[in-house]
């Protein structure tokens, strides 16, 4: 029981240490300008850039839900965002024509295995906003069959 109050203590002081809205979306703004320019400088191939351009939408779609979901969705958020991305596209984006191509695969899936964890979270966001809206028309619509 006592482990489990440190766990939950440990979030709650990593989420009050989490970025803002604003810097999340700079860190993303950073990220899709190295992608535009690699792009126009035809370093990356059609597949890698839609790729990395679909990840960077659906990234995007999560930074307004990142100051107000519950502390682990957060934190996975801003991972997302600050860490793993920069994580992957930063070193092969710098990398020699031969090199990104010797290792373009593995790019591609950790870039896709990204985009399916951006978008599984907002399945749940939009999942989570529906019920909600549900509940409120259901109390709505009671609350005007009572008169």
């Amino acid at each position: 029981m006592r482990e489990k109050r440190n766990t939950k203590r440990k979030t709650e002081e990593r989420v009050l240490l989490m970025p803002e809205e604003r810097e999340l979306a700079l860190i993303l703004q950073e990220l899709r300008g190295k992608v535009e320019q690699a792009q126009e400088e035809r370093r990356l191939d059609y597949e890698m850039y839609d790729e990395c351009r679909q990840l960077l939408f659906r990234l995007d779609l999560l930074v307004p839900y990142s100051g107000i979901m519950p502390p682990a969705l957060q934190e996975r958020i801003a991972n997302l965002i600050m860490e793993d991305t920069p994580r992957l596209l930063y070193p092969y984006l710098a990398l020699g024509e031969e090199s990104m191509r010797s290792v373009r695969r593995e790019a591609v899936a950790g870039i896709r295995f990204m985009a399916a964890e951006a978008k599984r979270i907002v399945g749940a966001i939009q999942e989570y906003e529906r019920q909600g809206l549900a509940s409120q028309a259901a109390f709505i619509s009671s609350w005007y069959k009572k008169k």
